[in-house]
């Protein structure tokens, strides 16, 4: 896993939709929470999208956002945000070249059956400024988002205040 500090590692992807998006689109638009999932439909990565679904409203209100990235194709983005009506960028990494980056590769480095569940804040200079692993759950996950939302809480009312 990157450490807070480090440069987060360029990329372009294609979305459910076919679009590909860089992270210096993704964080000129303000700082971006990127968490690496396993896979479309499975038990634990559809919790883990809903609950971001679920918080999603109140990172905007920040001036953050979230973005997904797996193995799956964007069709499966596609019908995994349709079904699911998650209203997150779904990002396609089939390579593996960007989870790799992220270090979220695991399990001897095996693609698909290999990837992480990590989470990264990266602000708008491009750095990692959080971030937290958890294979089997997403409980670290959810207090990571909850860390986040206050830290950019604060942030933005030392802002106002100054």
């Amino acid at each position: 896993m990157l450490r807070p500090g480090q440069p987060a590692p360029v990329f372009a992807l294609p979305d459910q939709h076919g679009v590909t998006r860089s992270l210096e689109e993704l964080i000129a638009r303000g700082p971006q929470i990127l968490f690496f999932y396993p896979a479309d439909f499975t038990p634990v990565c559809t919790a883990e999208a809903c609950y971001y679904r679920d918080v999603a409203s109140e990172l905007a209100a920040l001036g953050a956002s979230l973005v997904g990235i797996s193995g799956d194709p964007p069709d499966s983005h596609r019908r995994f945000e349709t079904r699911y009506t998650l209203g997150l960028t779904l990002l396609s990494d089939p390579t593996g070249d960007t989870a790799r980056a992220y270090k979220a590769i695991g399990l001897f480095g095996l693609l698909p059956f290999g990837r992480r569940r990590v989470t990264y804040l990266i602000g708008t200079d491009g750095l990692i400024k959080d971030a937290v692993a958890q294979e089997f759950g997403i409980s670290r996950h959810q207090d990571f988002v909850r860390r986040a939302i206050r830290a950019l809480h604060e942030a933005r009312t030392a802002k106002t205040q100054t």
